[in-house]
């Protein structure tokens, strides 16, 4: 596999280059500099070829403290990869430009050259401006109409070979999920153990999903940390609502999402509807309480914070709810073996003949009336769907299946297959 790294000043369309070559949106684009913090990956093919494409954050960037902490990752994506593609704006050629080509050149790395928005029509007066540079051969092109993407595919295949393995398709996805400045990014890389995501103390650090791949226990695991979703009317600009999509487009697509809550502001409304978009995703859910390294109280101070979580979150009752510390790593290794538990649980197969036993004698043993019991039928229950399980059931009348009842034996198939944190459909469905 062979590792490009986009890279180039600010705004000059990587990230656009970076979805076309992907054709399709992974990265937010926007007209404004500095949008792309943090870095993200993409894989390609071209001719049995495999080519892993790295969006990053604009180089010679220094506005703010975050466009620094991006630049300084950015010199170590740099670093580790295989090749760099320079992209240049064909309308301006500045000093910062100037200054990332050098720097490139520093590196030995296979350099190629992009030079890119040649729609607008400015292509002569430009690509003189490239040849003082000192730059011979280069690929000029437009990312945002797709023009031209041939020819710089073809100068991929003339790369020599990465030394990095290819990485493999990965059996499960996790999300990591909260409210802004909860901790997302600081769990994803004690996870990880390696700095993947950029870490502050600023809200709304985060903007793309940020994906890595992750092996527990020999599972191998798409964990991707997402942007802190926000009340809805606080949402104000164009790139956090972007970003805001993305992070629910996660959540839906993931098996398993981590709901992490900061300990330290406890409980909010918004804690609420953030575990509502999981629980309406089906996907499985566990709660971690971050930042309880700081809370005082010990085990009392726990327990109630565990009741209060319940009493709020009343339709995340499957979801075990776990204290950790992202920034020490505290209970990260229990946080981790509880991920894999609710993975291998997410697929579980359930056996006609046993499900239809353990069915027929949790009907005995319910508070139903004695009539109601020998009235009712129940022919079979049966597996219909894996990941996460739905079962339907099926009987005589549904007039004897009140809604309590579906709880019931919701909870009973949930306790016997051990479905800690995994969503259970049930549907009764009436057979003459």
């Amino acid at each position: 596999m062979t590792k490009i790294l986009l890279t180039g000043r600010a705004n000059v369309g990587k990230s656009t280059l970076f979805n076309a070559l992907l054709k399709k949106k992974s990265a937010i684009e926007y007209s404004e500099p500095g949008i792309t913090r943090d870095s993200i990956y993409g894989d390609i093919n071209i001719q049995n070829r495999h080519f892993r494409i790295i969006d990053a954050a604009g180089l010679c960037d220094n506005r703010d403290i975050l466009s620094e902490l991006s630049a300084e990752r950015v010199k170590e994506e740099i670093q580790n990869a295989d090749a760099l593609l320079l992209v240049l704006d064909i309308s301006v050629i500045t000093a910062d430009d100037h200054a990332v080509l050098a720097l490139l050149r520093k590196s030995g790395k296979p350099l190629l050259i992009a030079v890119n928005k040649c729609d607008l029509g400015q292509k002569q007066h430009s690509v003189e401006d490239i040849y003082r540079m000192g730059i011979s051969d280069f690929t000029v092109l437009s990312a945002a109409h797709r023009s031209n993407l041939g020819e710089l595919l073809e100068k991929f295949l003339v790369l020599p070979e990465g030394q990095s393995a290819r990485v493999p398709t990965a059996d499960f996805s996790l999300a990591i999920i909260g409210r802004p400045n909860t901790g997302k990014s600081c769990l994803l890389n004690r996870i990880l153990k390696k700095k993947r995501s950029l870490v502050s103390g600023l809200p709304g650090t985060t903007r793309d999903t940020v994906s890595d791949l992750l092996n527990l226990q020999g599972i191998s695991i798409c964990i991707t940390d997402t942007a802190g979703l926000r009340r809805r009317s606080a949402v104000k600009e164009d790139v956090e609502f972007y970003a805001v999509r993305r992070t629910i487009t996660a959540v839906r697509e993931c098996q398993t999402a981590v709901l992490l809550i900061d300990a330290a502001c406890g409980i909010t409304e918004q804690d609420k509807k953030i575990a509502s978009i999981a629980v309406n995703s089906n996907c499985s859910l566990i709660i971690a309480a971050n930042k309880w390294d700081l809370m005082p109280g010990g085990k009392q101070a726990w327990k109630d914070f565990e009741n209060n979580t319940r009493f709020f979150f009343p339709q995340t009752h499957y979801a075990p709810l776990l204290p950790v510390s992202a920034a020490t790593g505290w209970n990260i290794v229990k946080l981790q073996n509880l991920i894999v538990k609710t993975l291998k649980s997410y697929s579980c197969e359930m056996p006609t003949h046993e499900l239809t036993e353990l069915c027929r004698r949790a009907w005995t043993e319910c508070p139903a009336s004695q009539k109601e019991r020998n009235r009712f039928k129940l022919f079979y229950a049966l597996q219909v769907k894996k990941g996460p399980p739905a079962v339907r059931i099926y009987v005589n009348s549904l007039k004897f299946i009140q809604k309590n009842f579906i709880s019931y034996f919701t909870g009973i198939i949930r306790r016997h297959y051990k479905l800690e944190g995994i969503p259970v459909n049930i549907k009764c469905i009436e057979k003459k």
